[in-house]
């Protein structure tokens, strides 16, 4: 055997060759004509020098930086993802949802536009990916396919390009014990559980139900995070409950689920992050929006907004230029 290579030259002949070729990262290494390159999807980096060989994609936003960087050059902090659209699976078939329209895989291997079946997986998750999509604030603009003016249609929009991806699935066992839960950009729904146990406490001074549009947005905002913050970052811990780890990231969506709320009048906001079952003290170290004593507005805890602005700046790095 040659030893010359090292272990991977032994790992690759005793396992698949072309699952060695994913490496550093989980990025392919390619090999052929002695390229001795990653491939990063839009970009190829070469480990014997540390660089990129090809432009950000965003280096137009960042004229201060060179259009080789990576993550704004700060890579303790950010990572580079490239993505692809939300997708829906629905009995194992993947679904792309584009610009308010959906899509199936077509014969000759690209898409074509889909209609769901009434009262489906995929028609249900559809429905309210075009809602949020098409949503107008002031009666103007949206509707038909069209994107609406609103946050909601903005935040959406987000994930309709190659840089930024989101995956929906029916089910997990953690789903059924949630009714939602997002991994790695994975975003899990059980409909009958949400419908039993998805309530937030509210400006209205009670546990009230969560509507399936504000679960599927507020689990759009960890998939979201997942593509952009750097993962220990986004899981630092912000308290225990028993047997959990609240992690910090629950700021960014619980903000953002209350963007979608605070556009519709008639939706309260969500104060806490914690349901029902907890004894009060641990219930309070959830908060995440209080009452002005002065104005009688109900705004984001200070420790809540930092961490908020402090997300919507790491984005604003990447190119996303917030919509308030």
């Amino acid at each position: 055997m040659d030893y010359s290579k090292g272990y991977n030259n032994i790992a690759n002949s005793c396992r698949s060759e072309e699952a060695e070729a994913y490496k550093f990262n989980g990025k392919e290494y390619e090999d052929a004509l002695g390229l001795n390159m990653y491939e990063y999807g839009a970009r190829n980096y070469d480990p014997a020098v540390g660089r990129f060989f090809n432009i950000d994609n965003y280096a137009e936003k960042f004229s201060d930086v060179t259009p080789y960087q990576y993550a704004g050059n700060t890579p303790t902090y950010f990572i580079d993802e490239n993505g692809e659209y939300i997708y829906v699976y629905d009995k194992g078939i993947k679904y792309k949802f584009d610009n308010g329209t959906l899509y199936a895989p077509a014969e000759d291997g690209g898409w074509e536009e889909h209609t769901p079946a009434a009262g489906s997986f995929l028609d249900s998750v559809f429905t309210e990916l075009k809602s949020m999509y098409e949503f107008s604030t002031g009666g103007s603009g949206g509707g038909n396919g069209e994107a609406g003016n609103s946050f909601s249609s903005w935040f959406i929009g987000l994930f309709n390009n190659d840089n930024i991806n989101a995956y929906i699935k029916q089910e997990s066992s953690k789903a059924k014990m949630k009714g939602a839960f997002e991994q790695n950009g994975f975003v899990y729904l059980d409909f009958e559980t949400i419908e039993k146990r998805a309530k937030a406490y509210t400006t209205n001074a009670k546990f009230e139900q969560i509507d399936l549009f504000l679960v599927i947005a507020h689990e759009l905002a960890h998939a979201l995070s997942y593509n952009l913050i750097n993962e220990k970052v986004r899981k630092a811990e912000w308290f225990k409950v028993p047997g959990q780890t609240i992690i910090i990231d629950e700021f960014f969506a619980v903000g953002i689920e209350n963007y979608f709320r605070a556009e519709r009048q008639s939706t309260p906001i969500r104060t806490h992050y914690l349901g029902k079952g907890f004894d009060d003290t641990t219930f309070q170290k959830s908060r995440i929006y209080d009452q002005n004593k002065n104005t009688g507005q109900f705004e984001m805890t200070t420790q809540a907004l930092n961490i908020f602005n402090n997300y919507k700046k790491s984005l604003q790095h990447k190119g996303i230029q917030w919509k308030d």
